[in-house]
């Protein structure tokens, strides 16, 4: 899957400071197991077994030494890019479903379905994985009365969290090739009131839950910085050489002892 492509953000680190900001985006990949992920150690998983492989890219946003991450947590990824190197036949990379909830709301990405595409992809373009305005559900409490206003949640606040999946499957006689994401990075200061909050209600005479009148609260991104970022992935495979050599050894070996034994 040769794909060559050049871009200014392909210089950029992973890992990208500003000296107006005290925190850092972070990013990674990981093996997802089921339901659990596996750390996979510098960016490298051993595929030498040729098996399909579910891979999720994470981000974060975390605290240094000088001071915290935004409050607002990290929001989205966008403007993205997913390459594979190496020959078109070496390996076969699917999105699996790609973006990940919450996510995934429609943009340019939402022309693509989010399913298996119907090949193989070598380059996944324009990736869009934000958070937009946050809507929590405001409904009366099992008694009628009428809760506190539910707050926004911030995501990925010291911790890492899953936004796109796909897997990877080395084909036989793949040599070591790699996944590299690409693309821009967003965080919040803080999430703020959008338009003016309308709590549940109950009409006169009304009984919950059927006649409760669901409430409305918008929260809306404030404070939004976008840094760029690079991180590449390592898929290690057999080596055809030593493979062949190995198998010539063996077969000569046992050519040998049947020499013997007569």
């Amino acid at each position: 899957m040769n794909c060559t492509v050049v871009r200014l953000l392909s210089a950029v680190p992973f890992l990208v400071a500003s000296s107006a900001q005290a925190w850092e985006f972070r990013s990674r990949f990981i093996e997802r197991v089921g339901v659990t992920d596996v750390l996979l150690p510098n960016n490298t998983i051993d595929a030498s077994d040729g098996r399909t492989r579910t891979i999720r890219v994470q981000f974060g946003v975390f605290d240094d030494a000088d001071g915290p991450a935004p409050a607002g947590g990290f929001t989205g990824w966008n403007a993205g890019f997913l390459t594979v190197s190496g020959p078109e036949d070496n390996s076969n990379e699917y999105r699996t479903p790609g973006r990940i909830a919450p996510f995934n709301h429609g943009g340019p990405e939402q022309v693509i379905p989010q399913g298996l595409p119907t090949s193989p992809f070598t380059e996944l373009q324009f990736i869009d994985a934000r958070l937009f305005d946050q809507t929590p559900m405001w409904n009366c409490n099992p008694d009628g009365s009428v809760p506190p206003m539910p707050l926004p949640v911030a995501r990925g606040i010291n911790t890492f969290i899953s936004i796109y999946s796909f897997s990877i499957t080395p084909n036989p006689g793949a040599v070591n090739y790699t996944v590299s994401a690409q693309g821009e990075l967003h965080a919040a200061a803080s999430w703020t009131l959008f338009g003016t909050p309308v709590p549940p209600s109950l009409p006169p005479g009304g009984v919950w839950p059927n006649d409760c009148v669901p409430g409305h609260v918008v929260y809306t991104q404030s404070g939004v910085e976008t840094r760029l970022f690079q991180n590449t992935l390592t898929v290690i495979v057999p080596s055809p050489a030593p493979l062949a050599i190995l198998l010539i050894s063996t077969t000569a070996l046992c050519h040998r002892r049947r020499t013997v034994l007569r």
